[in-house]
């Protein structure tokens, strides 16, 4: 999905006596190639002219403190990395003065980017996953931007440049400067640049919570059905605006104590929850080759034995106890061996080995909105998926998680008491007689 918004890429400037003109903007990477790091950018100025002089040859280009020299024509150059501010709108002043004709000079403001942001470290506009342990996490994201590797955000010179995200029924979720979104629940959203100046009322239609209308409103040069009426600002998107539809999607449920070694969870028979037991998420580096040889993270139960992976992506995934819980070294023996379809409260670890071996969960193909929702999933730790209410509407997370990968361990067993005379051969031992003493050295298999 790709966000196209207009906005300017390139700020050309003009200083006090507006002869050099500047053609400059930041970029992701520097003049090697060099991808930026997170939350840093370079700014590249590809030309530099004085179209009021007959002749020129180079120019001195300076941003914050640093000189480069420009030739007329030449290459461009690149100055950072810059540390971006967080908020957004923050700029670099770049200034030029020609060699060749003294005291004529000029300036631009470049608004910085926000490079870094994708798990990948690219810069394609839509939405993306962040993973997390924690149930209670949205775990979407949006990139807003206006094309890879050169997203503006802020305006200048006393614009104001804010990225609104619209959910699906009309009302804004979260306003910022940079068009960077997190904590999102999976939904469909619109992303809207909306440009104005610090002397407008916008700030007050623009805040979580509100409806978008009255903005659209406002820009539709129909007076009268909107309190926008008459304010200055612009709105950017595509025409129909691009709709945004953010999945992110989940995998647990709980490791519990089988002590029938029935492969079912019964807390009704006293069977319970294991804490402290740590799992790993692993996925495939190459999709379909069943050669599951990336983690994507680790997490342990909780007190009620529950464990938690969200902000997953569609794929192929496995989960991995390496080290089975103290006391309970053997996984449940399944009547028929665990699947993706293996039902809530009942074992899904498949051990290879021996006790105490690792366990692991057969392989779990997770695909939007087609995930176990109602009696498929209503056993213990089935509620961590579910819906995530939002500030104005309520998200399809159930439906994108898979709460029924359950571990079953059957707690070890042991046999043993006396080998003993049995004089009056009663099958019982009386230690009061001396003459059914325990025997030693007696070898048990």
């Amino acid at each position: 999905m790709t966000i196209l918004l207009a906005v300017l890429l390139f700020v050309v400037g003009n200083g006090l006596n507006a002869q050099v003109e500047i053609s400059a903007q930041a970029a992701c990477a520097d003049g090697a190639g060099t991808s930026a790091a997170e939350n840093t950018y370079y700014i590249v100025v590809n030309d530099v002219t004085n179209n009021s002089a007959a002749t020129v040859s180079t120019f001195q280009v300076t941003i914050d403190g640093d000189t480069q020299v420009f030739t007329a024509g030449g290459s461009s150059l690149y100055f950072g990395p810059y540390d971006h501010s967080g908020t957004g709108g923050g700029v670099q002043v770049v200034s030029a003065t020609d060699d060749t004709n003294t005291g004529e000079s000029g300036l631009a403001e470049v608004p910085e980017v926000l490079c870094g942001v994708r798990p990948d470290g690219g810069q394609a506009s839509g939405s993306f996953c962040l993973f997390t342990t924690d149930a209670e996490m949205s775990s979407g994201a949006i990139l807003a931007q206006s094309a890879p590797g050169s997203f503006m955000a802020g305006g200048t010179s006393g614009q104001v440049q804010s990225y609104v995200l619209v959910d699906e029924a009309g009302f804004i979720v979260q306003t910022n400067m940079t068009g960077f979104f997190t904590n999102v629940a999976s939904d469909a959203y619109t992303v809207y640049a909306v440009n104005y100046r610090d002397t407008e009322p916008l700030e007050d239609f623009l805040l979580p919570g509100e409806a978008f209308q009255p903005v659209l409103d406002g820009f539709d040069n129909v007076d009268g059905n909107s309190p926008l009426d008459g304010a200055c600002f612009t709105i950017c998107n595509t025409d129909p605006p691009i709709m945004v539809v953010v999945n992110c999607l989940s995998i647990g449920s709980t490791v519990f104590t089988d002590n029938d070694n029935d492969a079912t969870f019964e807390p009704l028979d006293g069977e319970t929850g294991i804490p402290g037991v740590e799992l790993t998420l692993l996925t495939e580096s190459v999709p379909g080759s069943g050669n599951f040889d990336v983690t994507v993270g680790t997490t342990t139960t909780d007190a009620d034995g529950n464990y938690f992976f969200g902000g997953l992506d569609e794929g192929n995934y496995q989960v991995v106890i390496a080290t089975t819980p103290d006391g309970f070294p053997i996984s449940s023996t399944d009547a028929t061996l665990p699947s993706d379809a293996t039902g809530d409260d009942t074992d899904s670890g498949i051990q290879g080995g021996g006790p105490g071996t690792s366990v692991v969960s057969p392989v779990i193909v997770l695909t939007a909105g087609a995930e176990p929702i109602g009696a498929d999933e209503a056993g213990e730790g089935s509620e961590q998926d579910d819906d995530v209410a939002t500030a104005t509407n309520t998200s399809v997370d159930d439906a994108n998680g898979d709460m029924t990968v359950d571990f079953g361990f059957t707690p070890s067993m042991s046999l043993g008491s006396t080998v003993f005379y049995d004089v009056d051969n009663d099958g019982m031992q009386y230690p009061a007689n001396p003459l059914e003493a325990g025997i030693a050295g007696v070898t048990v298999t």
